[in-house]
């Protein structure tokens, strides 16, 4: 049988608006998307946390589209934030952009991005049947 199953084995990983895992089943497509980060195409960084989060969030629907796939695809995501600060701020972005979605996630806080300017950076992979 081809599809998605969702496994939400704690509370804890459904308020928080993941899963704990994703079982991807049969014949599928899987797009790996890399690291994305907020910068337009003429170089400009947004300032803020939540403009930052959206960028990147319309730059991966935007790769998701060009493979026929949209969030609701998506099985992982790695998110790496550059201040533990902006932790809420990343979710709500995330809920917003997700809604019902919940895939698999890992969130990390780290000293710094490839830019100082750069305060969050997501990969996702995605997952549809042929």
């Amino acid at each position: 049988m081809a599809g998605k199953g969702t496994t939400m084995s704690s509370q804890s990983a459904a308020a928080a608006g993941f899963s704990n895992s994703i079982e991807v089943r049969g014949a599928q497509r899987t797009l790996y998307i890399a690291g994305q980060v907020a910068s337009f195409d003429d170089g400009r960084i947004p300032g803020n946390i939540e403009a930052q989060c959206h960028l990147i969030w319309d730059k991966i629907e935007k790769l998701l589209q060009d493979a026929t796939m949209t969030l609701s695809d998506v099985v992982k995501t790695t998110v790496f934030l550059t201040s533990a600060d902006d932790v809420d701020a990343f979710r709500r972005v995330r809920a917003q952009r997700l809604g019902d979605v919940k895939p698999a996630s890992t969130l990390v806080v780290v000293s710094a991005l490839v830019r100082p300017e750069f305060r969050v950076e997501i990969e996702a992979i995605a997952s549809k049947a042929e």
